[in-house]
């Protein structure tokens, strides 16, 4: 049995984009170890920790940071190095499979992995809230970057024309866990989320369509969502 890892200095929205090629991965390398290297943001997140794909994931130092005896000190331990690299222009399931040299073609589903815990937790607020096993949508407000998060106004633009009562998330809703985010979207009747993690989110979750906030007019670059149609609002 090899010894793989994996390193990725990606954001959380990017490691949902690259779940396909993690899958194929471990396909590929089926008897093997894998692990995930992540920065100490998303490991903190509890993103990985029910990802049937690899068998560890721990922190890692910023790709600033990530030489010399970081790099040194994984190496003795692993037969091989497959990195995933983040570019500002070129990012999406795709490049990312094309990197760990998997083929993804009819097998792009993303994927979101939500602990057992996170989904108790999630319920446990709708039924503190009065909105258990009941019809309910959500607005993401605070995205991973300030300029992206949602206006005032908008929240209560989106409030005011909603059938439903609104359920606010955002990444560090409730005990910092994104993951109870991510169930309370799951159970939800529709979305209008930042351009984030969550709007990755909702495609792995099956979400058919989804409002997206992005503070400018410029379309979503190459990290759109796959299975989701979406409505871009500014």
């Amino acid at each position: 049995m090899k010894r793989l890892i994996v390193i990725s200095h990606a954001g959380i929205g990017d490691c949902i984009m690259f779940s396909p090629a993690l899958h194929k991965f471990k396909e590929k390398y089926l008897e093997d170890q894998i692990d995930l290297g992540v920065l100490e943001r998303i490991y903190r997140s509890h993103h990985f920790d029910y990802c049937p794909h690899i068998n560890n994931v721990f922190p890692i130092s910023p790709a600033e940071n990530f030489v010399g005896e970081d790099a040194n000190r994984l190496a003795k331990f692993y037969d091989s190095f497959h990195p995933i690299v983040t570019t500002p222009t070129i990012h999406n399931a795709f490049s990312y499979a094309k990197e760990l040299g998997v083929d993804i073609s009819g097998d792009d589903r993303y994927e979101v992995y939500i602990p057992p815990k996170a989904k108790e937790k999630a319920k446990k607020y709708l039924d503190s809230i009065g909105l258990e096993n009941k019809p309910y949508n959500v607005i993401q407000t605070v995205a991973d970057k300030p300029d992206r998060n949602m206006k005032p106004g908008m929240i209560k633009a989106y409030k005011d024309i909603c059938k439903f009562p609104v359920v606010e998330i955002s990444d560090k809703f409730i005990d910092e866990d994104i993951n109870v985010s991510y169930e309370i979207l799951a159970r939800s009747n529709g979305a209008f989320v930042c351009d984030s993690a969550f709007l990755h989110a909702a495609d792995a979750l099956g979400f058919k369509k989804i409002l997206v906030y992005h503070p400018t007019r410029q379309e979503l670059g190459t990290w759109y969502p796959l299975h989701t149609e979406w409505t871009l609002i500014n």
